[in-house]
């Protein structure tokens, strides 16, 4: 259980490199350390439509994922704070809750990309270069022939795959993000997958 919570995380995520970008004035030249604080919004194309707004500092991240599958409409709050990441899916007006340490897992090593691209670059194969949104970006090629364009080695601003395009819309760095913004919300009751997964062992 706990694995297929990741899995399902990480593919509404498009399983791994996001960060992004916006526009930009002529010459001006974005520093992203990683500590910046990063608003992005993305516009996702494809099997599965629909748009992705998140909020990043560190390790810690907070993302709203509306997408479309099937005909059916399904939104998606994901909360990653501590090593933990906290799941909240909400579909035909219903809330549910899941969580699950990350620390140890194996396969999440990929969604750190969302907050670190530049390991995951050193996986792929560099094929040119292109801008988006004003930003010269690097285009690397995965191992499954994906396409990433990045900039500055570390913000993905377009993901390209077999079924799914992600491009950045908005990109405000040294945003201004609240001190709760990493915190699962209160009032919604947590799975603990962890659990489970050893009640099931």
């Amino acid at each position: 259980m706990k694995k297929a919570t990741v899995l399902l995380s990480l593919f509404f995520l498009s399983l791994f490199l996001i960060t992004g970008c916006g526009k930009k004035e002529a010459g001006k030249d974005v520093e992203i350390t990683d500590n910046t604080p990063v608003h992005i919004k993305y516009e996702i194309t494809g099997k599965d439509p629909g748009t992705l707004d998140m909020h990043y500092k560190g390790k810690n991240a907070a993302m709203i994922v509306g997408m479309t599958k099937e005909g059916q409409t399904m939104n998606m709050n994901l909360f990653l704070k501590d090593r933990v990441l906290y799941t909240v899916i909400e579909a035909e007006g219903k809330k549910m809750g899941m969580k699950s340490d990350v620390s140890k897992d194996e396969s999440f090593k990929d969604f750190d990309a969302i907050l670190n691209s530049k390991d995951k670059l050193k996986e792929m194969e560099k094929t040119g270069s292109e801008e988006v949104l004003g930003y010269k970006c690097d285009i690397y090629k995965s191992k499954e022939g994906d396409l990433v364009s990045v900039y500055k080695e570390r913000v993905p601003l377009k993901m390209v795959s077999k079924d799914m395009t992600m491009t950045a819309t908005l990109f405000e760095p040294e945003a201004k993000i609240a001190d709760d913004a990493f915190d699962p919300p209160k009032d919604i009751e947590f799975m603990d997958m962890d659990n489970m997964q050893n009640m099931l062992k």
